[in-house]
């Protein structure tokens, strides 16, 4: 019984669970992902940008049509119509997870903000959201493959 035991711990494949783990919480670091851009923040907390005088006509009317879902004024949030939001997609193998903006309109937003790569990356406080929801599905995973 202890040798079968053995031989389960031995025969498993961490990284074969986390990859599936995080298959499995897609949408939910979907979910927190587009959370923090409507923070209007990077990874690091700095701002994704900051809107100028000159953008006076644009900010009116994303206020005129409550489009400043996360307080983020005066910080660029990155949401009009939600197009750039819906368009990130997230591609897990067993070495990275990459974080990919499908939005054609992606090139010139960059223009304005710089590379986005440090804003699609959680920051402390979203990442301690994520690891709550992840480490319980690793976990049940591990105790289904040993079978306890």
């Amino acid at each position: 019984m202890i040798q079968e035991f053995g031989e389960r711990v031995r025969s498993l494949d961490i990284n074969n669970i986390v990859d599936e783990a995080i298959n499995e919480t897609k949408e939910f670091l979907l979910h927190l992902i587009r959370s923090q851009l409507l923070t209007g923040e990077r990874k690091d907390g700095s701002p994704i940008g900051i809107y100028s005088p000159n953008s006076d006509e644009y900010v009116q009317e994303k206020f005129q049509l409550g489009l400043f879902l996360g307080n983020s004024f005066p910080k660029y949030d990155l949401f009009f119509e939600g197009t750039l939001h819906r368009s990130i997609i997230i591609a897990v193998n067993s070495s990275d997870i990459e974080i990919i903006i499908t939005d054609p309109k992606i090139d010139k937003v960059e223009k304005l903000t710089g590379d986005l790569s440090n804003a699609l990356e959680l920051n402390e406080k979203f990442m301690d959201l994520y690891r709550e929801n992840l480490l319980p599905i690793i976990q049940n995973k591990i105790h289904g493959s040993l079978g306890i």
